[in-house]
């Protein structure tokens, strides 16, 4: 009796722990689906800001030159209004 006992004991335990074995299976699986997602989405992700940055840095650039024209025009009329001043009154 105490051995048939002592085997349902054992029996028990080892039911619980194919469970638990089984379930912490089902959560690495529901892991590796969602860390798959995850990756095709960051190299989604990748592939769109690549396209996007060009274009950008492109602007960018752009802007920066229009505004060194924009200044170098304005330090230009400065310096010819300046001459012109200074030749007022020095007449």
């Amino acid at each position: 009796m105490k051995v048939q006992a002592e085997l349902d004991e054992t029996k028990v335990v080892l039911h619980k722990t194919i469970e638990s074995v089984l379930e912490r299976g089902e959560k690495l699986d529901n892991l590796v689906e969602r860390s798959d997602a995850l990756s095709a989405q960051s190299r989604l992700f990748y592939k769109t800001a690549k396209k996007q940055v060009i274009p950008q840095s492109k602007t960018r650039l752009m802007v920066r030159i229009r505004v060194a024209l924009l200044c170098r025009c304005l330090h230009w009329s400065r310096v010819s209004l300046l001459g012109t001043f200074n030749e007022l009154i020095c007449i």
